[in-house]
Parts: C-alpha cells; sequence; structure tokens
C-alpha cells in the first residue's frame, strides 16, 4: 500500500504535465499527451517518446530503478497492461489469448465438478473478477460465488489449512455463472474504455415502485410521453422493495428496447430512480446479498444488450420522480390479500350462509 501510493504520487505529477498516467503499486502505462490526443499517428507516436523520456526521467530523479527487460519503452496501439490487452485503435479491453484459454479449460474443468473447495471457489472468483473491465457482465456472473463463500462460515483471513477442508457444494446457479464465463471467455468482445464518449439519449426515464404496483415513464421532450404502469405478480408481491424497485426499472426499460430502438441505440440512457439501493447495485454490476435483485440486474444487462445502448443511473427524491404518482393511485390498496388467503376467508366466514 505504501509502494502504491509513493508510485500514485509520481504519476500525479506526471498527469499534471498533461501526460496520463495509470498506476498499480510498481507497474505504470502511460499514453499519448492530452495535447495531441487528436493528432495524427505520428504525431501521436512522437508526443508517446516524449511521455516516455519525461517519465522515465522524472522516475529516476524520484529515485526509482527500471527493470529493462520488464519495460515496454517504444509506444504500441496494442499494449498488455496487469493482464489486460489495451487496444487504443478499438478503445477497448480485452483478454489475451493465453489467459482466455487458460480459464475456459480451468472452467469446463468445475463444470463436471459436483463440490468444491473453499480455496479453488476463491481462487476462481478471483480470477474471473480480475478480469472485470475486459468482460462487461463478468461481476453480474459472480454473485452466487460470492453468495456460496459467504454462507460456507469460512472468513477470508481464515487459516488455508481450513480453507482447503471446507467444501462448498456446486449449485445450478453457480455453475450457470461458470458456464456464461465460458461463453463471454470465448467470445471475447472485449468491453469499451471506460472514457468512451456516448450520446445521450434526448429523453428522460423514471421508473417506481411500490408495495404493490410498477410504473415507467419515458418523458421526450420533442413527442409524445410513453407511460408503463401495473401490479406485481403473486411471486414479485413477496419481494422487498428493492427488488420491485429494480423490477419496475426492468419492465420500462424493456418497453423503451420494444417501442424506441432506434432513439436508443448507440446512445447512453439517463434514467432517474428514487432507490439508492437499486443505483448502487446497477453500478457495481450486482450484489451477493441480494440474489434476487441480482436476478434483475442480469436481465436489465440483456437488454442493454439487446437494445445496443448504455445506462446511467440517477437518483432523484421520491416528489421529484413523475412515475411515483401511477403507482399512489389507489393507496387504500397498498395491501391486499392473496387468493389463497381471500379463499380461506371466505370459507370460514360464509357471507351467503344466512340467505
Amino acid at each position: 500500500m505504501v509502494y502504491h501510493t509513493l508510485t500514485e504520487a509520481v504519476a500525479m505529477y506526471l498527469r499534471s504535465k498533461g501526460i496520463p498516467m495509470v498506476v498499480w503499486i510498481d507497474d505504470m502505462f502511460g499514453m499519448t499527451q492530452l495535447t495531441f490526443k487528436k493528432g495524427t499517428d505520428e504525431e501521436q507516436f512522437q508526443s508517446s517518446m516524449r511521455a516516455m523520456v519525461v517519465t522515465t526521467w522524472v522516475l529516476f530523479l524520484a529515485g526509482y530503478f527500471l527493470g529493462i527487460p520488464k519495460c515496454l519503452l517504444i509506444p504500441e496501439q496494442i499494449m498488455t497492461y496487469l493482464g489486460i490487452d489495451c487496444d487504443s485503435r478499438g478503445m477497448r479491453f480485452s483478454v489475451p489469448e493465453s489467459r482466455r484459454i487458460k480459464y475456459i479449460t480451468i472452467l469446463q474443468q468445475l463444470m463436471t465438478e459436483s463440490s468444491i473447495t473453499y480455496t479453488a471457489l476463491e481462487r476462481m472468483v478471483g480470477k474471473l473478477v480480475s478480469l472485470e473491465c475486459a468482460v462487461a457482465a463478468g461481476m453480474w456472473y459472480t454473485r452466487h460465488q460470492y453468495a456460496a463463500l459467504a454462507r460456507s462460515g469460512i472468513h477470508s483471513d481464515a487459516k488455508r489449512r481450513l480453507k482447503n477442508v471446507t467444501m462448498i457444494f456446486v449449485t445450478p446457479k453457480i455453475r450457470e455463472e461458470w458456464y456464461l464465463w465460458i461463453y463471454f471467455l470465448q467470445e471475447n468482445k472485449g468491453s469499451p474504455w471506460k472514457s468512451f464518449s456516448n450520446v445521450v439519449v434526448e429523453a428522460d426515464v423514471y421508473s417506481d415502485a411500490s408495495g404493490r404496483c410498477f410504473a415507467g415513464v419515458v418523458d421526450i421532450p420533442t413527442g409524445v410521453s410513453k407511460i408503463i404502469a401495473g401490479e406485481f405478480n403473486e411471486h414479485m408481491l413477496q419481494q422487498d422493495i428493492q427488488v420491485k424497485e429494480g423490477e419496475a426499472l426492468r419492465a420500462t426499460l424493456s418497453m423503451v428496447v420494444q417501442e424506441l430502438p432506434d432513439l436508443i441505440k448507440g446512445k447512453t440512457l439517463i434514467c432517474k430512480i428514487d432507490n439508492q439501493v437499486l443505483k448502487a447495485v446497477l453500478e457495481r454490476k450486482g450484489t451477493s446479498h441480494n440474489l434476487a435483485l441480482n436476478e434483475i440486474g442480469k436481465s436489465i444487462y440483456w437488454l442493454m444488450e439487446k437494445g445496443q445502448f448504455f445506462l446511467a443511473c440517477e437518483y432523484v427524491r421520491s416528489e421529484l420522480n413523475i412515475s411515483d404518482q401511477f403507482t399512489r393511485e389507489s393507496p387504500g390498496l397498498e395491501t391486499s390479500l392473496t387468493d389463497h388467503a381471500f379463499k380461506r376467508i371466505w370459507d370460514y366466514l360464509d357471507p351467503f350462509s344466512g340467505i
């Protein structure tokens, strides 16, 4: 931690000089100076060379010794940094071929197992998480593995001997996560850089849920607004409000994908929600504490893939959420009986017995 902090201080100085710099402990990754970001290939190459010379000199003055055999001092358009391929031409991160083949082989072997040690699962999920920036949906498909580790009762700081003898049952959900990771690694489409610039959709999307209802509004300044609203089914009524809020957003986005595909394709959709937990789960790409909400998050991700759009969440207070009114139209019906409970009461009281 101390070493990383010291190196980060040097990187901050270099950034102040217009040299983009990423740091992890003692590994540094520099790029073309910001001034020449939109220059020709030759201008960017020369800029990168100058950045390399300046960085090398600053590191020398700061007391660093470079391991020359490990350094890549000639600028390249595709470079591997911390086990991830960084492609400046396609502006994407992807998994290196050797790493991709290695992990697919391990996952295929795990698919045949009925149980796995705590150590093996912890190691595997750690490897998968390290690929998060190159596999867009990856984090959504690690949450059941994390939940299984938590349910084992073993703490991450426990002795290795205890971890090695603790067995974890491979559930269908864990197997599903491994299966999807094999698919992601075989496809290896990569993931766009986080600085990738997108066009924002000229529409505001709101969603909200109450105890039994959900609603979503697509407010289009230059067109007709669209509204979706309804009641939750029997299964969803049993879920907590966080899950219901997620389902409301999923239903709203499903409507957008079906009815406004041209409006959102290749753009960023700003969704305004009044639930901080849902916003955090979407931004962190999942949760192991609420697996029902995580399942809805997966559905939202696949809607993004289908509609080819990006999603950004913005928190708004309930009184500013215009979809809130559509979930409160029958405040007296916020609590209702299930069909089964109503029939039991009906049979017990028999309201027509006196007729």
